[in-house]
């Protein structure tokens, strides 16, 4: 037993009395523990360091090659999903358009034609008010009444338009142009020109005309609202060749959100070389474009005037044109990014062309097929179709990318009648158009299910009247009867 302790303990001692290796990390050492004594041994600081910068490196190398290829994956994924949606919309927006059927048939009581036709994109929640100028008239329509087309009474909720505002001038003062402003205050502003040489503006809250603007020396012909900039729009005229930009000051609302009627500023002055025949303001609104008489197109700058009451007309030196490739008047132009321009002419010759170099992407309609003459083209609120009328009373609507016809809307009786004007709802559910006779036609999107129930009623109805000899009354409004004649 004795012998079996002594050799235990021995053991024991020897094992504690081996020596054990620690890294001191704070002063880079290191330590060799024993009995008695303890032996240091030091480590090149230098070459601890440079290692962990190496490593240091390596690790934000790797990292930055992980985000890079996160990045990629994610523009990659990016990219098909808008692939995806830009051919889900554009077939959600065809079908829409194949979906379309003559809604209502309105003739104004000024027999004369219809010069222009907008919906009101300037004010939110009034996307469903447009305006129409023919003759000495003003006529603000509102279209929202037949909207939910799903209810059992849907077929009726179509079959009406209600008129909010109308203004009917003297005999001398025609009207010329129209545009929806943009307000601070909440209300649908529309501003028209004409005659007079003066530009009127309504508001459709007051029911009244609450400003005018003078400074043009000839009939004011052009409108065009300015994108961004609240009360701020550009007016031309074809018989002073002039373009002027106006600022409708905002106040703090006085009659139920209404502008006031005292505030109003001519921001700048520019006399062409051709008389102006279309203007469109950019998105940015800085600059707005002007199509001339002799097929150029020029652009000009708006200027700010942000906290100034008073504002002296400023001249502006006509620049040289940026696009002189049509051949006749250029009747309608629009933006369709920053950098592409969309221009038709009288022509018909309708062109997308680079704003900075001027040359020419593509040719979307040329001068064939369906006539010549004036009529304001629109461009949907995607920038991926066009809405342009014809000589017979039909509206194309062509897909800017294909450069395809996607559906021509026409009422079936027309036979010859210009299409003046056409507009795009903002959704793309309803378009709308303005005629030489008077007429203005609406047409809306149907489901199909809903526009197939009409069908068999009509049909049943037709067979109940037949077998009780009573005849069916004409859906077709009693003013259309010589829609037909030319």
């Amino acid at each position: 037993m004795l012998t079996a302790n002594v050799a235990d303990s021995a053991c024991a001692e020897s094992s504690s009395s081996s020596s054990k290796m620690e890294i001191d990390e704070q002063d880079n050492t290191t330590i060799v523990k024993g009995d008695t004594s303890t032996n240091t041994a030091e480590v090149n600081p230098e070459d601890t360091t440079a290692q962990m910068e190496r490593i240091a490196i390596e690790n934000i190398r790797m990292e930055r090659e992980a985000a890079e290829a996160a990045e990629a994956a994610l523009e990659r994924m990016k990219q098909k999903v808008a692939s995806w949606y830009l051919n889900t919309s554009a077939e959600h927006a065809e079908d829409t358009f194949k979906g379309m059927v003559l809604r209502r048939v309105v003739k104004e009581s000024h027999e004369r034609e219809i010069k222009d036709v907008r919906f009101n994109l300037s004010a939110e929640n009034c996307e469903n008010l447009i305006a129409t100028i023919g003759g000495t008239q003003l006529n603000v329509y509102d279209t929202e009444s037949y909207i939910n087309q799903y209810e059992e009474d849907a077929q009726q909720d179509g079959t009406h338009v209600d008129i909010l505002l109308q203004h009917i001038g003297d005999e001398h003062q025609t009207l010329e142009c129209v545009c929806w402003l943009a307000s601070e205050c909440g209300d649908a502003v529309v501003a028209v020109g004409g005659a007079e040489n003066t530009v009127r503006v309504f508001s459709n809250g007051r029911l009244a005309e609450v400003a005018e603007f003078h400074g043009h020396g000839g009939s004011v012909t052009l409108l065009e609202a300015v994108p961004c900039r609240p009360g701020v729009f550009v007016s031309a005229s074809k018989s002073d060749w002039s373009v002027r930009a106006w600022q409708l000051t905002v106040e703090p609302p006085k009659f139920n959100g209404c502008p006031p009627t005292d505030t109003k500023h001519c921001l700048s002055l520019c006399k062409l070389q051709s008389a102006p025949t279309s203007l469109c303001a950019s998105g940015d609104g800085l600059h707005v474009l002007v199509g001339c008489r002799d097929g150029s197109v020029v652009q000009l700058p708006i200027p700010t005037r942000d906290g100034i009451s008073e504002v002296a007309d400023i001249s502006i030196r006509a620049p040289e044109p940026l696009f002189s490739k049509h051949n006749t008047a250029v009747d309608s132009l629009h933006y369709l990014d920053a950098h592409t321009i969309l221009s038709k002419s009288t022509d018909n010759h309708t062109m997308k062309w680079d704003l900075g170099t001027g040359v020419v992407l593509s040719t979307v309609i040329k001068s064939r097929g369906f006539g010549a003459g004036w009529c304001r083209f629109d461009v949907s609120h995607d920038k991926r179709y066009m809405c342009v009328g014809t000589d017979g009373g039909a509206v194309l609507v062509f897909d800017l990318v294909s450069k395809a016809i996607v559906v021509s809307l026409k009422h079936p009786r027309v036979k010859e009648m210009r299409v003046m004007a056409c507009a795009f709802s903002k959704d793309m559910s309803r378009i709308v158009c303005a005629t030489e006779k008077s007429y203005v036609f609406r047409f809306d999107y149907i489901d199909p299910r809903i526009h197939k129930q009409w069908n068999n009623r009509s049909v049943t109805d037709a067979s109940d009247d037949s077998d009780t000899g009573v005849q069916p009354e004409r859906a077709d409004s009693d003013d259309d009867d010589d829609m037909g004649s030319s």
